[in-house]
């Protein structure tokens, strides 16, 4: 049965620390003995860091399209800003998780990540025309979208010495989008329309504070080392190198970016489930990008707006700290088909509900993303090496965060330019779900006959 994304990571560090007695491994990679007692008190810093950074997303998220609609920009405009971060999702986190994966570097990358995403987006406070906002936006994009990938690889890589659950440390996230959206909520009623970016500029420099306490041991010895230390290839009897036969790794032979991709994606029911996650990810972004529109047009204001998307993290929290249990009870795939399922009735009833019913529907906030984000680490998480890992949750980003929003906002905000109301967009979003959830429930199904065959 899949097990939750720790994966008996001390086993895994335990060879790493003894495979060959190579030079350089065993002072990156801290003993096994002290290493579980200081990486257990050190979870604070990663609950930490989460806790800041989704203070500033609950900032940006709910009130970033708001913020533009209120500028004067139009849908289409608002769906091309929108599309530039799930685009540059889509591109820069693959390049940066093979490299940090070859180099062993993922604090001080997030690290840079972090403080250049700080004094870009600072950039917002003398921008109010379209053309400005654009290059910030997508000079943000570039910059910040490898932010969650390094983050995840890197608590991953902690979990593995000290034991536990990665969803126990991005509950804190949670946690802090709720609080964001609360503050930032008040702060805009208060304080006028654009004061709700500094709340985001103070929580993100918090969070670069909180993730400069990590610790800075490698995971993985580096490719120069492996390569260094590796031993020479067997020769003949003249003393010649002989071939590496079919199949056999060359130890000897540099190791590009595209082999962290190739690996990844080389295993069929990973690419079917990239599939099905970026059908079903179409299909969120008229919430994500949407929804605070979507209120205001009902005529909410800002304080309860940021109280309904509080209300979803709420339940997000909730399910967060049950899907360990669901994880070890059903196994990830399972989990994920849960928030398939929700997914389809949470977006239709958005477009046929009023009122209370809305807060209400908000609950299932933590189906459709915690089952979704936690299942889909997890199984990704249980199927690759952790050579891979964080070429493969960039990978898993570059899908989920990037390419399907990418296509989906760009669409969802052409249709919201010729409908005028964001209502009848929830009516799409249910029906792309649906396609979501057919496929993968096909999937599972094939995969069980196919087991059972075998069995």
């Amino acid at each position: 049965m899949p097990s939750s994304p720790n994966l008996s990571a001390k086993a895994a560090v335990q060879s790493e620390a003894t495979c060959g007695g190579c030079p350089g491994v065993e002072a990156a990679i801290p003993s096994q003995a002290g290493t579980g007692a200081r990486a257990s008190l050190g979870l604070g810093r990663y609950r930490l860091f989460y806790l800041l950074y989704f203070i500033g997303m609950g900032t940006y998220q709910p009130f970033m399209n708001l913020y533009f609609k209120r500028l004067g920009l139009s849908g289409s405009q608002l769906g091309l800003l929108a599309s530039l971060t799930p685009l540059a999702v889509l591109v820069v986190p693959p390049f940066v998780g093979a490299w940090v994966d070859l180099h062993s570097n993922k604090r001080s990358a997030l690290l840079s990540v972090l403080v250049g995403s700080v004094l870009v987006f600072s950039a917002y406070f003398g921008v109010q025309q379209f053309a400005s906002i654009l290059l910030v936006t997508l000079l943000f994009a570039l910059i910040n979208s490898p932010l969650v990938p390094l983050a995840d690889a890197a608590t991953l890589d902690q979990l593995e010495r000290s034991g536990g659950d990665y969803s126990r440390v991005r509950v804190f996230g949670s946690l802090g989008f709720a609080v964001g959206a609360i503050l930032s909520g008040r702060v805009l009623q208060q304080a006028g329309p654009a004061s709700f970016l500094w709340v985001y500029v103070g929580a993100l420099s918090a969070a670069t504070l909180a993730a400069s306490t990590w610790p800075r041991y490698r995971t993985t010895p580096t490719v120069a080392v492996r390569r260094a230390n590796a031993p020479p290839p067997p020769a003949d009897s003249n003393g010649a190198a002989k071939p590496t036969s079919a199949g056999e790794a060359d130890p000897s032979k540099p190791v590009g970016l595209l082999t962290a991709w190739k690996h990844v994606l080389g295993q069929r029911p990973v690419l079917l489930l990239l599939i099905a996650l970026f059908i079903s990810r179409l299909s969120a972004v008229v919430y994500y990008n949407f929804f605070s529109i979507y209120l205001d047009e009902r005529g909410i204001a800002e304080g309860a707006i940021g109280l309904a998307w509080a209300l979803g993290i709420g339940s997000e929290v909730v399910v967060m700290n049950l899907i360990p249990a669901m994880v070890r009870r059903w196994g990830s795939r399972r989990v994920i088909l849960i928030s398939f399922v929700a997914s389809v009735i949470r977006w239709t009833a958005y477009a046929h509900i009023s009122g209370w019913m809305i807060y209400a529907n908000q609950l299932l906030h933590g189906f459709t993303f915690a089952c979704f984000w936690v299942g889909s680490v997890a199984y990704v998480n249980e199927v690759t090496e952790p050579r891979w890992r964080a070429s493969s949750q960039s990978i898993l980003a570059a899908v989920s965060n990037g390419l399907a929003p990418g296509v989906g906002v760009l669409l969802a905000g052409e249709l919201y330019q010729r409908l005028g109301r964001v209502t009848p967009l929830f009516d799409w979003a249910g029906a792309v779900a649906a396609i979501a959830l057919v496929f993968f429930a096909t999937m599972l199904a094939h995969e069980a006959r196919k087991a059972k065959a075998c069995a």
